[in-house]
């Protein structure tokens, strides 16, 4: 690999840089926001924050960082000429950008990577695993392995209706009605360790008092959608906060909520509850899932191509 003083890859080496394969060199401006002091040097920068990438027109280069037209922070950049480049806005207000080169790499952690990591879950621009290898969804004990995926229903409830009071059947006895799975629930034992499926932002949530227990939030970017993913039933301790990658450990599998008292009785084994919010809307998790679901045995067979 040839590398410039400043230890930033030549661009027509980019293929090889950190044992990357199928990156891609690309041309852009960008806010001079980015750079120390408002002001880049010749050649190897590091990125200051997440910005927009753009063009000569001043679009958004959408292609960048698997869809999300960012060059994320901590990036190396190549800064071409240290004359800005002026964007007047419909204000008047006049923007310092400079011309610079981003290798753009494949991101996760798969076999188009050279720095693929056996020993962490498959991920790529989109999706990703919250466990190690192959996994199997949790089989309910009334509903079977149906009951552990998204949307099916493994047990009733009973429902109020326009005017507050329950909903009866014909015999004057409150009606069940099915309650949706609004999640995926992959098997795990206890102590296990819980990994960030993307890049992203970390939160700590929940208590022991709330069916979902203790539980980290995820909120990532995702080819410009904002995705919050969500880790149910986990333990309280060693769970992380801020900043993570794809494949972190984000917390360790505990039976906190109303898991301990499920596995107690028999309903269900110990699992991770996977729940996905897309632009604020709950959708199924198996649009994001690194693998390839059997709706009959429950098995899902991680996919790191």
């Amino acid at each position: 690999m040839i590398e410039d003083q400043e230890g930033f890859c030549i661009m027509d080496c980019a293929p090889n840089c950190n044992n990357q394969t199928n990156c891609i060199t690309r041309q852009g401006l960008l806010h001079d926001a980015n750079f120390t002091k408002n002001k880049p040097i010749l050649g190897n920068n590091v990125t200051l924050k997440s910005d927009n990438f753009r063009d000569d027109t001043w679009n958004i280069i959408k292609e960048t960082d698997c869809g999300n037209g960012k060059i994320p922070k901590g990036s190396n950049v190549n800064v071409l000429s240290t004359t800005p480049v002026v964007r007047t806005l419909s204000n008047g207000t006049k923007l310092n950008y400079y011309r610079i080169e981003y290798i753009d790499c494949p991101k996760g952690n798969n076999s188009t990577n050279g720095n693929f990591d056996q020993n962490k879950p498959c991920s790529d621009c989109f999706k990703g695993n919250p466990v190690k290898g192959n996994m199997q969804v949790a089989k309910q004990a009334v509903s079977g392995i149906g009951g552990g995926l998204y949307g099916n229903s493994y047990r009733k409830k009973w429902k109020k209706g326009e005017d507050g009071k329950y909903i009866k059947d014909a015999k004057g006895k409150r009606k069940l009605f099915p309650k949706w799975h609004r999640g995926i629930d992959i098997v795990t034992q206890k102590g296990d360790p819980i990994y960030a499926m993307f890049d992203g932002k970390a939160t700590k949530a929940g208590s022991n008092n709330e069916a979902a227990g203790f539980y980290v939030k995820l909120e990532s970017n995702i080819n410009g959608k904002t995705i919050l993913s969500y880790y149910f039933h986990m333990k309280n301790e060693n769970r992380v906060s801020g900043d993570v990658k794809a494949g972190d450990i984000i917390g360790y599998q505990g039976d906190s909520g109303n898991l301990k008292n499920e596995i107690k009785k028999g309903t269900v084994p110990c699992h991770v509850h996977i729940k996905i919010k897309e632009n604020g809307i709950t959708v199924n998790p198996d649009q994001y899932i690194k693998g390839n679901i059997n709706t009959t045995t429950g098995v899902i067979t991680a996919d790191c191509n």
